[in-house]
């Protein structure tokens, strides 16, 4: 489920409460799943990282992965804290 992409579809993500309603309904799709997947790419948005502290809190497992596997290295220097690098 690709919330960040279905809801700025559909909300208008410059409009204040539409933006913090797509947010809320991607976090309550979170809560369904049993694994919450970020990938790295291009870091990690300030959005991002909040989602990540949502599902972590819920006890969702968090997986990490990058489309471009040449970025590997540089993301684990960047962010040695996140597992599976």
């Amino acid at each position: 489920m690709a919330s960040h992409l279905l809801y700025t579809q559909v909300l208008d993500d410059l409009d204040p409460q539409q933006r913090e309603l797509g947010i809320l309904a991607g976090l309550a799709w979170g809560r369904a799943c049993g694994l919450a997947v970020f990938y790295m790419d291009f870091g990690m948005s300030n959005g991002m990282k909040a989602a990540e502290q949502t599902h972590k809190d819920n006890g969702t497992q968090c997986e990490y992965r990058v489309l471009d596997e040449n970025i590997l290295e540089a993301l684990h220097d960047a962010f040695p804290d996140i597992p599976g690098h």
